[in-house]
C-alpha cells in the first residue's frame, strides 16, 4: 500500500470491528471542512522540536531541526538537548494506553520557550529558545508535575496546564492505587520556573490523556480521559492487564479557571453512543481539539471510527452535536487551521513499515507544512529492529490536501532506537 504514491508507513494491533485485531493498512490522514460540521517567509528563525521520549535514564532530550522553505529539515548542531529526565519505557507490544497522548511538548505563545515532559521522572522541562534555535534550560528545570506520567501540555499566557497520566509500567505500584492521575495548573514566572498552583484527580482511576485550554475562551480548559485495560487476545503482551481490574472506557472533562489560575471542575462527560446496536466494546475518545472562534470541540471516537462535535457553554459544560464518519480507523489526532475552515486528523493505523504507526503531528506557522510522527510500536525485547521511528514532511495544497515531500528515520538524528518518540512542535522565533 501507498500514501502519495511513497511507500506507506506500517503492520500494528489495531481496531477491527470494533475489537483489537492485527490487521494490514495505511495510517492516514484526512482533511474534512468545518463548515460542515459545525507569500512564503524566510527560512531563518523557523524550527521544529520532536521529544525523544528516551527511556535511558537521564536520557530524554529535544531534537531540533531548521526548517526550510519547502518545509526541508535540517538538524541543528548542538542537539539533542537534554531534558534532565527520563521518558517512559512501555515494554509491550503495542499495549494501549501508556503512549496514548498529545501536546507532550508545547511552546509558549511568543516563541521564546519550549515545554515539555519527562514521563518517567514526573518532571516538566522548561527551555529558553534562542535566535539559533537552539535551546538552553531556564534556572531549576524540571520542575515537578505534582503527579505520576505527565503526558500533556497547554499553555495560556502564564499559566500552563499539565495532565498526568499515570500509566507507566516502570511506576506500577502508582498505577495500581497508589496514586491518581490529574490535572494540574502552574504559573510561569517571568524566569520560566513553574510555582503550583491547583490540582483535581481522577479518583475513579481512569487516565488522563489530554489537557487542551479553550481558543475560544482562556477561562476555560478541557481534558480527556482514556483507559483501556485488558487482555484481549490473551497473550498477554497487547493491551494487558496492568490495573487490578479490567477497564475500557473514556470521558471528557471540563474545567474554569480562576482568576488567580486554579482549575475548578465543571463537569464530567460521557461520549454518547452513536452506534445502533451497541457494540460489545464501549465507546472511548482519543484526542480533542477545539474550533478557533467556535464554542465547539471535536473528539476523536476511536471505537467507532467518527468524529464527535460538542458545544460547549460559559461555564464549559458540553453538549453533544453530532458526529460524523471517518475516512479511516483509529481516529486519534485533531489539529484545525487558524481560519477554523479545516479539520486534520491523524488515524492511528498500521503500515507497510514494520513495527511503526502514526502519532502526533503540528501544522506550521504558515499553514503549509505538516509533520507527523511514526513511532515504533513493539517496545519489547522481542523486537530486535532498530527502525521504527520515522519523521515524515507533507506540503498542504491549495485545496487543503496533502502531498508528500520526504521521510527521515530518527535513529539517524540521535533518538534511541529503543524508545518512541513523543510530541511535535513548529516555532517560528520572532
Amino acid at each position: 500500500m501507498t500514501l502519495n504514491n511513497k511507500p506507506a508507513i506500517e503492520a500494528h494491533q489495531c481496531w477491527s470491528n470494533l475489537k483489537p485485531a492485527n490487521c494490514l493498512a495505511v495510517a492516514l490522514i484526512f482533511a474534512a471542512s468545518l463548515s460542515t460540521l459545525a507569500g512564503r517567509a524566510d527560512a531563518h528563525g523557523k524550527y521544529l522540536y520532536v521529544e525523544s521520549n528516551d527511556i535511558r535514564s537521564g536520557k530524554n532530550s529535544i531534537v531540533a531541526y531548521e526548517r526550510g522553505k519547502d518545509g526541508g529539515l535540517t538538524l541543528l548542531s548542538g542537539g539533542p538537548f537534554l531534558t534532565g529526565g527520563t521518558g517512559i519505557d512501555n515494554p509491550t507490544n503495542g499495549k494501549l494506553g501508556p503512549n496514548d497522548n498529545d501536546t507532550p511538548i508545547i511552546a509558549g505563545p511568543n516563541g521564546k520557550r519550549l515545554f515539555a515532559v519527562n514521563g518517567n521522572s514526573n518532571t516538566i522541562a522548561v527551555f529558553d529558545i534562542k535566535s539559533n534555535g537552539s535551546l538552553t534550560p531556564v534556572q531549576g528545570s524540571p520542575f515537578s508535575s505534582m503527579g505520576t506520567g505527565p503526558v500533556s501540555l497547554s499553555i495560556s499566557g502564564d499559566i500552563l496546564l499539565a495532565a498526568n497520566r499515570n500509566e507507566d509500567p516502570a511506576q506500577l505500584a502508582a498505577l495500581q492505587g497508589a496514586e491518581n492521575s490529574s490535572y494540574v495548573s502552574f504559573r510561569i514566572g517571568n524566569n520560566g520556573s513553574l510555582k503550583f498552583l491547583s490540582k483535581i484527580e481522577n479518583a475513579d482511576g481512569q487516565k488522563s490523556t489530554q489537557i487542551m485550554f479553550s481558543s475560544f475562551n482562556n477561562g476555560l480548559a478541557f481534558g480527556n480521559d482514556f483507559q483501556v485495560d485488558a487482555d484481549f487476545d490473551g497473550d498477554g503482551d497487547v493491551s494487558q492487564l496492568f490495573a487490578k481490574e479490567q477497564f475500557v472506557r473514556g470521558r471528557l472533562q471540563s474545567f474554569r479557571l480562576t482568576k488567580d489560575g486554579k482549575l475548578i471542575q465543571s463537569a464530567r462527560t460521557a461520549l454518547n453512543e452513536t452506534a445502533n446496536p451497541t457494540p460489545e466494546v464501549p465507546i472511548v475518545p482519543l484526542g480533542i481539539w477545539d474550533h478557533p472562534k467556535k464554542n465547539l470541540v471535536y473528539v476523536g471516537m476511536v471505537t467507532r471510527n467518527q468524529l464527535g462535535v460538542y458545544r460547549y457553554e460559559a461555564d464549559g459544560v458540553l453538549t453533544f452535536v453530532s458526529a460524523v464518519p471517518n475516512s479511516g480507523q483509529d481516529i486519534c489526532w485533531l489539529r484545525t487551521n487558524k481560519a477554523g475552515t479545516r479539520l486534520y486528523a491523524v488515524n492511528n493505523r498500521v503500515a507497510e513499515q514494520p513495527n511503526s504507526t502514526a502519532f502526533q503531528f503540528t501544522l506550521d506557522d504558515a499553514e503549509e507544512v505538516l509533520y507527523i510522527i511514526n513511532q515504533r510500536v513493539n517496545q519489547s525485547d522481542a523486537n530486535k529492529s532498530d527502525v521504527g521511528n520515522v519523521l515524515h514532511t507533507f506540503r498542504i495544497i491549495k485545496d487543503g490536501k496533502l502531498k508528500f515531500v520526504s521521510s527521515r528515520g530518527l535513529k539517524d538524528d540521535g533518538v534511541f532506537y529503543r524508545s518512541r518518540p513523543q510530541g511535535v512542535v513548529s516555532v517560528d522565533v520572532k
